[in-house]
């Protein structure tokens, strides 16, 4: 029963490195992200419409992801930005585990089911996102939906934005929500399990 207390000790000291590690992935991620916008902004750009374009800046894609994406494909620099977030889930499903363990050393009563029942909810979730994203990285397989926009909503405060095209619901960081016209039919590829947006066009 010592060793095992001994061992969560050592587990729940870990906690800080593990967040300090968190910060620096997300860190890493965000300058990988401002460096793709400042290029996507100018020369990928090119051979593009005024309306493809300005979806490419916000959204960070070049007209040869697009191309791969059409092809059915995930292009290289959007596995590379989508590698950073896998690293990040990673990272925080992590803590939360590190974190459910920590709490066997705290007493038992209802206060400690409670939050061990939260924090094992939220070690369970950031878990199955990067294991729905890691899925999505390996197989690489682009699908695509035609439509309208149908309805937007969300974008307050640090929220994302939620639009729907044919039926379906698709969630954009807030920043990178696209403008897309009511009276428009777009062409819109993402990946199948994560539904994450990679591109999208006008028809």
């Amino acid at each position: 029963m010592s060793l095992f207390g001994s061992i969560d000790r050592r587990l729940v000291s870990m906690l800080p490195i593990v967040g300090v590690l968190a910060l620096i992935g997300i860190g890493i991620q965000s300058k990988s992200c401002s460096k793709s916008d400042s290029t996507v902004g100018t020369s990928m750009t090119q051979g593009m419409n005024s309306e493809l374009a300005a979806l490419a800046t916000v959204m960070h894609f070049s007209l040869e992801d697009l191309k791969t994406n059409q092809a059915g494909h995930l292009a290289k620099a959007q596995r590379d930005r989508l590698g950073w977030r896998l690293v990040k889930d990673c990272i925080f499903a992590l803590v939360f585990v590190l974190a459910l363990l920590g709490t066997f050393l705290a007493p038992r009563d209802a206060k400690w089911l409670v939050v061990s029942l939260s924090v094992a909810v939220f070690a369970v979730y950031e878990g199955f996102l990067a294991f729905q994203l890691g899925r999505d990285l390996y197989r690489s397989h682009v699908v695509s939906i035609t439509g309208r926009k149908e309805r937007s909503y969300g974008g307050h405060a640090n929220s994302g934005i939620t639009v729907t095209l044919a039926k379906t619901d698709f969630w954009f960081p807030r920043f990178e929500a696209p403008q897309l016209r009511d009276d428009g039919e777009y062409i819109l590829y993402y990946l199948p399990r994560t539904k994450t947006v990679l591109s999208i066009e006008p028809r």
